[in-house]
């Protein structure tokens, strides 16, 4: 083995990680060490034998879970069968990034590091912590740590003679190449995407099929509508997306996703920004390139350039992310690029790693959020070429939002099956599908102006609506059909500290959206809700806010399955009570398509705990919650409308507290934990432990102690996020 071989894996969630592991690699290669960086689920398992030194670079998302792309590695590690000894040739160090906030603080990290030593590796470093809470979040651990972790390595592998650490005034080598395919009015991506002989999904120019961002499958998307479920008045702006995703002539439409799933948005950049942007560095936005890597760029790296041609524009629109916060080493490279020098020395000062460097970092870049694009406006004296450019900035991440409806909600031909109209109770909201179900799509698709997405596949055009047989009322030759969804995304917005107006980048996108465009979306499936339990399992439903999103898909999904056994059993029961008469006499209720007239429930009843600011304001879904009184409790909490009493939804609990733990000590409830990842999930805990301790007459350990036993059963669900 080459001794001077360095290993850096890395889990990343939100490309944080990837960046600590990117610094890592840099830093290892001024002091001649060769650095492979890799996220950890590309990483070959079988090296694991091998005598290797291995930098782990991990964040924590959720409840203490592993980030996307090092679940499969983690899973490998977690292998009961493997022997005591298996990483005994391996060295290795963890440095996490965590929130101390949580009560899962980098609970990915101290995982890892503990099973590394289970199985026989030999840390030469000790784990570092990076905090979130710190006055310089992570980097105030980073820093200091990354000092002593490589004096340690250069102890074990002295720098060879003859050599010396090279210094950090050489620019980087670009990670790609372009290369001028044509000046022409547009770029290749309509064509491209039309020769796809699959229907509603390809090969997304900008999504390569290993780019470790997440989905199943990316497809496109239609809008079908957007509707705001906050007052104008209120200041955060919650919207309801109503998509229809289509469907191979091989796929059922009610499998695409089911309750829990989530929804992965590619969103892309404001058009007026990216042409400003391109005007401002001097770029032709018309012009067609293709990308390839350099020697510098892993051939593994999770972010591979796009596999096919593109505009400029499009590069910029649909690829990277101008709008994302620059980390401290865009300023060191960027500062080769200056000709004034005292921008070069401004831009070097951002970039150091002195206390006072990172306090003008925090204060110009992170507290103020400033995008890559904002901080070449700020520098203008700096004009990389194209190839670094390419190399500086990210690439879009997806954004991720649970779906908020069971898959056949929309179905037509499902309600008239199920004849609602004759349920008295519930004859007003469930006569029809809810709004949106049955549009068709228009006979000939357009490309999306608005986002500058390329078009949908061929295979799209000429859809039509209607005719015999068809799914929710549209017809597509030679494809199995739609299913529609909803999406429940809050708008990020917010004003800083200098009083600069911020809105998150899926935020826009949605903004410019209309009904009829077209989007791309992926299908994955969730590490929280996975399924669904039996009618005969009780639920308790704990989610303020948007939270409600993974449990209203929940609940549609067992009122339809209620729905249906309420039909059987009334036809059951007609059948019985008139077999005396003749087809032509039997009564109109007691089928499928003429269920009784009594309301569907259930025993055990379900529990649903909201939370909420204001009544008037923020009460999501609010005329919806009515249709399950037969079988579901809710509860509604307002923390703002009494000024002098703030309601939260852990006061619902210990309000319902008897029946709360009837339904966990005797019923075999599962509970269901969905938000914001911090405070309300420790709260909320908090409070399951206090009525265990009330209603069931457990100490606070021994509450404790049921609460993880239902974890491990997966029975107390935490599907959390941010």
């Amino acid at each position: 083995m080459d001794a001077r071989r360095l290993l850096i894996l890395y889990g990343s969630q939100t490309g944080c990680a990837a960046e600590v592991a990117a610094d890592l690699a840099r830093e290892g290669r001024r002091r001649r060490f060769e650095c492979r960086l890799l996220p950890m689920d590309n990483f070959d398992y079988e090296s694991c034998r091998h005598e290797i030194t291995v930098v782990f670079v991990t964040s924590t998302t959720g409840q203490g879970d592993a980030p996307d792309n090092m679940r499969k590695f983690w899973t490998y590690l977690r292998r009961g069968s493997h022997p005591p000894n298996l990483l005994r040739n391996i060295r290795f160090s963890v440095f996490g990034l965590g929130d101390s906030h949580y009560r899962q603080f980098n609970y990915a990290a101290r995982r890892l590091h503990k099973r590394l030593l289970q199985l026989g590796a030999h840390e030469f470093y000790r784990i570092g912590l990076g905090d979130d809470q710190h006055d310089f979040g992570f980097e105030g651990e980073l820093d200091p740590w990354m000092e002593g972790l490589w004096e340690a390595l250069l102890a074990i592998h002295p720098i060879p003679d003859g050599l010396t650490i090279l210094p950090d005034d050489s620019m980087p080598e670009p990670m790609y190449r372009s290369r001028v395919v044509s000046t022409g009015a547009r770029s290749g991506t309509s064509s491209s995407a039309s020769s796809s002989s699959s229907h509603g999904h390809f090969k997304f120019p900008f999504a390569h099929e290993n780019d470790g961002r997440g989905g199943e499958r990316i497809r496109w998307t239609q809008v079908m509508d957007l509707r705001r479920l906050t007052e104008e008045s209120h200041f955060q702006d919650v919207q309801n997306l109503h998509l229809r995703l289509s469907c191979d002539s091989s796929e059922r439409n009610d499998t695409i996703y089911v309750p829990g799933d989530v929804a992965i948005v590619w969103p892309s950049i404001d058009p007026t920004l990216v042409d400003s942007f391109l005007e401002h560095q001097k770029l032709n936005p018309n012009q067609v390139i293709q990308i390839t890597p350099t020697a510098a760029l892993d051939r593994r790296n999770p972010f591979p350039p796009p596999p096919t041609s593109l505009s400029i524009r499009d590069v910029f629109t649909l690829y990277l992310d101008i709008t994302a916060v620059p980390p401290r080493f865009f300023f060191h490279y960027l500062s080769f690029f200056s000709t004034d020098q005292q921008h070069c020395e401004k831009l070097r000062e951002f970039a150091a790693r002195t206390l006072e460097a990172k306090e003008e970092y925090y204060e110009y870049c992170k507290t103020e959020r400033r995008t890559f694009a904002e901080v070449l406006w700020d520098f203008g004296s700096a004009s990389p070429p194209l190839d670094h450019l390419l190399s500086m900035i990210p690439p879009i991440l997806p954004r991720k939002y649970s779906v908020a409806s069971a898959p056949q909600w929309y179905r037509k031909d499902v309600w008239r099956a199920l004849a609602l109209s004759s349920m008295p109770q519930l004859r007003t909201p469930l006569t029809t599908p809810p709004t949106g179900g049955g549009m068709a799509l228009p006979l000939h698709i357009t490309k999306l102006t608005a986002s500058r997405l390329p078009p949908p596949p061929a295979p799209c055009i000429g859809v039509i609506g209607g005719g015999a047989g068809s799914h929710d009322g549209v017809r597509s030759e030679g494809a199995g059909g739609f299913v529609d969804l909803d999406l429940c995304a809050a708008m990020v917005e917010y004003t800083t500290g200098y009083d600069r107006h911020i809105v998150g980048l899926c935020s826009q996108f949605f903004r410019r959206l209309k009904a009829g465009d077209w989007i791309p979306v992926g299908i994955e499936r969730s590490g929280g809700i996975q399924r669904v339990p039996e009618l005969s399992v009780p639920l308790i439903m704990v989610c303020p806010g948007t939270g409600l999103a993974p449990c209203r898909a929940v609940i549609q999904y067992r009122h339809l399955q209620l729905l249906e056994l309420h039909s059987r059993t009334a036809t059951s029961r007609t059948t019985r009570d008139n077999d005396h008469q003749s087809a032509a006499q039997q009564p109109a209720n007691g089928d499928l398509h003429h269920p009784s007239t009594s309301p569907p429930h259930k025993s055990p009843r379900d529990m649903l705990f909201l939370g909420f600011r204001h009544r008037e304001k923020d009460y999501l879904y609010e005329a919806e919650w009515g249709r399950y009184s037969g079988w579901l409790d809710v509860e509604v909490a307002f923390s703002r409308t009494d000024p002098y009493r703030k309601e939260y939804v852990q006061d619902l609990i210990e309000r319902r507290g008897g029946d709360v733990v009837d339904l966990l000590l005797r019923r075999g409830a599962v509970v269901y934990v969905c938000g914001r990842a911090h405070p309300m999930p420790s709260q909320v805990w908090d409070a399951f432990v206090e009525v265990l301790g009330v209603h069931g007459g457990m100490s606070k350990e021994d509450a404790n102690r049921f609460l993880l036993q239902l974890q491990a059963k997966r029975r107390y669900i935490c599907d959390t996020w941010g």
